[in-house]
């Protein structure tokens, strides 16, 4: 080997090393309490291990390819376990598969496997959470998955789950360390054609056998173009959204369209609901689970909510007889 050769190789692994000595090497936990699969941070940078954590923000690569964050699972009796957790989480059974779905999330009256957002500051201003604004994907954008087994995953913008991504077998110890990799795809045919930049969100549920599954988690993801500013902003905002996000039902959106407003008293009071009904739209009144609609009427003032509640229980006190000797 000539030295040229020789000293060009030695500068390539002096590069590769300390690119990696740089690299964060933080990874989703995922470990057993109670039964149920718990999900957190193994923080391998700083030997710290927790619970708890639901968002996980990281980088696809200028090929939109990653596969960061990885899965840990630490082995029964690991006294890491013991000493930063605390007694009673375990790990998993040896041979078993853990794997994840990922599943369809809501915004503003939508359903969606993943989700885009530019991450541009629409007044340059400076990221606020209001900035933050994502939604479908353009068509034929997709979010795969390449699992431990080979086989290829899609999330294509639709509304179904999709099951089944193995993480890994677990050792014999119970424990799991695997990293496998997503890309975002275009599908438009043209090579030379970047996918839209931006910050991409997606939401998982682990399972494994004979373990309850683990509350949802979100990767939100940045491209290469973009700094972490946006991707940051993003991922504060989908904790802060998660109820919403995951489905949760806000008290008193009786249409199921994501707020809390006219429409729904139109809807309470065309169904005659009862009072109790009432004071949950009452109390909820202006609330928004993400982006949802404007409505195409007028709304009640807040102002006017006690008088409203107070005419429309009158007003089922005395209609709710009347709707008894119809049905008789």
């Amino acid at each position: 080997m000539s030295a040229r050769i020789r000293c060009t190789m030695i500068c390539f692994l002096l590069v590769l090393a300390v690119e990696s000595a740089s690299a964060q090497h933080l990874d989703v936990l995922v470990q057993v309490l109670d039964g149920k699969l718990v999900t957190g941070t193994a923080n391998y940078d700083t030997n710290t291990w927790s619970l708890g954590q639901r968002v996980f923000k990281r980088q696809f690569m200028s090929n939109f390819r990653t596969n960061d964050p990885g899965f840990t699972t630490l082995e029964t009796g690991n006294q890491t376990l013991n000493d930063q957790i605390g007694n009673g989480v375990l790990g998993l059974d040896s041979g078993i598969n853990l794997e994840y779905d990922i599943i369809p999330t809501t915004i503003g009256g939508q359903q969606s496997n993943f989700w885009y957002w530019d991450g541009v500051d629409p007044l340059d201003d400076g990221f606020e959470l209001a900035d933050v604004s994502f939604e479908l994907g353009a068509p034929g954008l997709e979010w795969r998955v390449l699992d431990d087994g080979g086989t290829t995953h899609i999330a294509d913008g639709s509304d179904t789950s999709v099951p089944g991504v193995l993480v890994q077998e677990t050792f014999s110890s119970g424990a799991v360390h695997s990293h496998i990799i997503m890309l975002i795809v275009d599908n438009d045919g043209d090579t030379e054609v970047n996918r839209p930049e931006g910050i991409y969100l997606t939401t998982m549920v682990m399972r494994a056998e004979g373990f309850e599954d683990s509350e949802p988690f979100m990767f939100v993801h940045r491209t290469a173009g973009l700094t972490n500013e946006p991707r940051d902003i993003a991922a504060t905002w989908a904790d802060e959204n998660y109820d919403a996000l995951i489905g949760a039902a806000l008290p008193g959106d009786f249409d199921g369209n994501g707020d809390v407003d006219g429409a729904d008293y139109l809807t309470w009071q065309r169904d005659l609901g009862t009072a109790g009904d009432l004071a949950d739209w009452q109390g909820g009144y202006g609330a928004a689970a993400i982006s949802a609609p404007a409505a195409a009427f007028a709304v009640p003032e807040p102002a006017t909510l006690s008088l409203i509640a107070l005419t429309s229980v009158a007003c089922l006190a005395t209609r709710r007889p009347a709707r008894q000797n119809l049905a008789r």
